[in-house]
């Protein structure tokens, strides 16, 4: 299953076949915790002023190397997960470089505010070119960072170290670089000294 990962821009605005019929231009982030595990799927569709967050559980979604792209609801079992706390999503993040939530149309959800606090997208300094889940979308396996014309990927996808590689929850110390315990792997290999004792 790690061999085929699905990219965020996978899953933004894509046909999506639920049980009954399909929906183009869905959009779903998945929402993980610190370690990566996904919790709730934020499920967006076209032109609805709905927000649903679906607890993510097994066999709940279905993405092949072909073939459909499945979320395996009826459309009207969507309208159970348009009410929602913030509980439900308190301690989880998810990441959305296009800023759906800003829209004018989800005005009048009293948690828009609070949701919109839990895009990992809104807090890196570098640019990250991708962010990758499990084929079942259960864990957040993969991210990208794009630096000049340099990409560096991280396979072991923690929301810490996405934080820690960006430089905002690490100390940068005057006198020298500071050094993680994180393990990475790099896709090309870095010039500067920097980068590898982040």
């Amino acid at each position: 299953m790690s061999s085929f990962l699905l990219s965020t821009e996978s899953l933004h605005r894509q046909k999506i076949w639920f049980r009954d019929e399909p929906v183009a231009r869905t959009s779903i982030f998945p929402m993980f915790d610190e370690n990566g595990e996904v919790k709730q799927l934020m499920v967006i569709l076209p032109a609805i002023d709905d927000i649903y967050l679906i607890p993510w559980n097994p066999g709940l979604v279905k993405f092949g190397f072909w073939g459909a792209n499945r979320l395996m609801l009826d459309l009207a079992e969507l309208t159970s997960y348009s009410q929602f706390s913030t509980t439900s999503f308190s301690n989880l993040s998810y990441y959305d470089p296009w800023r759906v939530l800003s829209k004018n149309r989800f005005w009048r959800y009293r948690e828009l505010e609070q949701l919109q606090q839990t895009n990992c997208a809104n807090k890196f300094e570098e640019k990250i070119a991708a962010v990758c889940f499990d084929r079942n979308l259960s864990r957040l396996k993969k991210f990208t960072v794009e630096t000049g014309a340099l990409s560096f990927s991280y396979r072991s996808a923690k929301l810490e170290e996405m934080t820690l590689r960006s430089g905002l929850s690490l100390p940068r110390l005057k006198n020298g670089p500071q050094k993680s315990s994180l393990s990475s792997q790099w896709r090309l290999e870095p010039v500067w000294d920097d980068w590898g004792n982040m």
